[in-house]
């Protein structure tokens, strides 16, 4: 059963910010999926007044065999139903449910991209938010409790 307390809509998805650097020397190596090492970093504002979340995510991807470096920076909103007064809920409700609707456009960005610059599409790995959450905040109990 979901918890009422913790109901949100999905507003809006928006890229804010990308980087793509090619390294000419290395054009030619990349013509087939290689290792990536992609780093994924969130961070997020709640407004109690409006009663919204802003949640961004960054995503940067770099490697030693890879002839790119791409960053990009994506923002969404989500209005929520109830008042929040539990930041720690707030975090775990961003960091996982939040997260977890706004990667899949992450994903399809940076294939496109990617594809866009002459390369094959790069489909960054499918992510346990649950898992990620709990390596982002280790030893903290998941809010179980009405906000």
């Amino acid at each position: 059963m979901a918890n009422e307390a913790h109901e949100f809509t999905f507003e809006d998805f928006r890229i804010i910010s990308t980087h793509f650097d090619l390294d000419l020397k290395k054009i030619s190596e990349l013509t087939e999926n290689k290792e990536v090492g992609a780093k994924l970093s969130l961070r997020h504002e709640y407004s109690e007044e409006i009663n919204t979340l802003r949640l961004f995510m960054k995503v940067e991807l770099d490697g030693e065999e890879t002839p790119f470096k791409l960053l990009i920076e994506c923002i969404s909103h989500f209005s929520f139903s109830n008042k929040i007064t539990n930041m720690a809920a707030v975090a775990q409700v961003a960091e996982i449910n939040c997260a977890a609707i706004i990667y899949p456009y992450m994903r399809e960005t940076v294939a496109d991209l990617v594809r866009r610059a002459g390369f094959p599409p790069l489909h960054l790995p499918r992510m346990n938010f649950v898992e990620f959450y709990k390596s982002l905040h280790p030893g903290v109990p998941p809010v179980e409790s009405e906000c």
